[in-house]
């Protein structure tokens, strides 16, 4: 058991979603921790939130990719669903949120430029990168329906020490409908836009390390 994740709850202009101030007792918050065997996958369950993580691990290096990863979240919303119905309850889903967390070590901070699209870094020696940036995407109809979060910093890995470039990508907002099929929808459209950001994101020297030329 873990203290609670903070929800944040992106507004769009509804007043009725807008912050409001309540007295009343404090919840009793709770977060539970459900770590799959290999310690790769984290279900993480709330009182008003669920949340499926996959976290880098020396057992299994490799992403599972996305794919993979939405079937097995679809699987656990359904599962979820199935239990509200069995106590005469509902899976009323309000918001829907999907992040990408990237660690790229470099040994020197004049190597930023080598694999993120600013040129500037190309010739400084010593510098400390912190850049964030959101945008706020839209349906057809130019109603806002999510925003996306991108942000790129200079940290130090935890383990070694060594400079790494922290490319982080979040879509959080509101799919179209209460739904699982609308959650799903709307976290395969996050997916996409995140794809399309990270790599405008990175330099050629990038896609080509990576394999990315032909995505």
């Amino acid at each position: 058991e873990k203290p609670p994740l903070n929800f944040r709850l992106e507004v769009f202009d509804d007043p009725s979603q807008l912050p409001r101030i309540v007295l009343e007792e404090p919840p009793n918050h709770w977060r539970l921790w459900f770590i799959s065997e290999d310690r790769n996958r984290l279900i993480q369950f709330q009182d008003n939130a669920l949340y499926f993580n996959w976290r880098q691990d020396g057992n299994q290096p490799e992403y599972l990719g996305f794919d993979n990863m939405i079937a097995k979240f679809s699987d656990y919303l359904q599962k979820l669903s199935e239990f509200f119905a069995s106590i005469d309850a509902s899976l009323d889903i309000k918001q829907a949120e999907l992040s990408y967390i990237n660690a790229i070590p470099i040994e020197r901070h004049i190597e930023i430029g080598q694999w993120i699209n600013i040129t500037l870094f190309d010739s400084l020696e010593s510098a400390n990168l912190s850049l964030g940036i959101m945008q706020t995407l839209k349906r057809d109809n130019a109603v806002p329906y999510a925003n996306l979060y991108s942000s790129i910093v200079t940290a130090k890995h935890r383990e070694t020490g060594k400079p790494v470039i922290q490319v982080n990508f979040t879509s959080r907002g509101q799919p179209g409908s209460s739904d699982i099929i609308a959650a799903l929808e709307f976290l395969q459209d996050a997916h996409d836009k995140i794809h399309e950001r990270f790599l405008a994101t990175i330099t050629s020297h990038a896609r080509k390390q990576w394999n990315l030329n032909n995505v």
